[in-house]
């Protein structure tokens, strides 16, 4: 084989595997059909109890989260399931250093870099499909970018696309079910002082 042809080959290889990393990416986009809701109550009634157990030995209140995936790994050839289980009593927590603290929930209060952990949450991005998702310009990307690596929520990987990583995911996810809960609350806060009014 000639090395023009090789190059060719090469070329054409290149450009397969390309389209094959656009449509995995447009397939996770897309909104899953499968829901789990019908089975979410028997889940939280045993975890409820488990809780109570806990409760129940350490005598103070507790707090527990769980979480349970998949990650892509080698641009989205692998996949690796991950897990994660913590919990504490709210005494230990309260005693937690503050400017620890605000340094790890920073990320969680600059809506640039939550949408940037969103965006990152399915799979690795480069700087280019964050600025074209975004419209950040180029010093102010790469900031929330250095901000998100130095508290190790996110990494840069092959190809220099950025990701996730374990410590990101799980702090990530823990927010948004945070906002979720006090969302629900403020909700049904908003109802019952409608009802009061009314």
């Amino acid at each position: 084989m000639e090395i023009a042809e090789l190059s060719r080959t090469l070329d054409e290889l290149k450009q397969k595997i390309s389209d094959l990393e656009s449509q995995v990416q447009e397939i996770r986009e897309k909104p899953s059909r499968v829901t789990v809701r019908e089975s979410e109550e028997e889940w939280v009634e045993e975890i409820e109890g488990i809780v109570e157990k806990w409760f129940a030995r350490v005598k103070h209140p507790v707090i527990v989260s769980a979480c349970r995936g998949e990650e892509l790994l080698e641009g989205h050839r692998k996949s690796k399931p991950w897990s994660w289980v913590n919990g504490g009593s709210i005494e230990d927590l309260t005693q937690l250093p503050t400017d620890k603290v605000m340094f790890l929930l920073s990320p969680f209060s600059s809506d640039q870099r939550l949408k940037i952990l969103l965006l990152l949450e399915k799979y690795p991005k480069s700087s280019t499909d964050l600025t074209n998702a975004l419209g950040f310009q180029g010093g102010q990307l790469y900031h929330h970018l250095d901000e998100l690596m130095k508290a190790k929520y996110i990494e840069k990987v092959y190809k220099g696309k950025y990701c996730l990583t374990s410590l990101g995911r799980w702090g990530l996810y823990n927010a948004l079910l945070t906002a979720k809960i006090l969302l629900s609350f403020m909700e049904k806060g908003q109802e019952s002082e409608e009802k009061t009014d009314g």
